[in-house]
């Protein structure tokens, strides 16, 4: 599955090959593996967790509201502020 992050100012990752992907949504974390359902959500000011097959202990980044999407094993962040 891909991952997509951007901000107002920039693009932060582009198609990124991740095993899975943790979001800070408005109800509290949300896991999204491969296969996931289509989802449009708000998100909330927290960290975003991604894994990829070089780190499977994961990368965190602080992102700071605005909204994500999942359709066909991609997800697409779009964030106000990301770290």
């Amino acid at each position: 599955m891909t991952l997509s992050l951007m901000t107002p100012e920039k693009e932060l990752l582009d198609n990124l090959e991740v095993t899975q992907v943790v979001v800070p949504g408005i109800m509290g974390q949300l896991g999204i593996l491969p296969g996931h359902a289509p989802l449009v959500s708000s998100l909330a000011s927290g960290l975003l967790r991604y894994y990829t097959k070089d780190r499977p202990e994961g990368i965190t980044m602080p992102i700071h509201s605005g909204y994500f999407e999942v359709q066909m094993n991609r997800v697409i962040i779009l964030a106000e502020n990301a770290d």
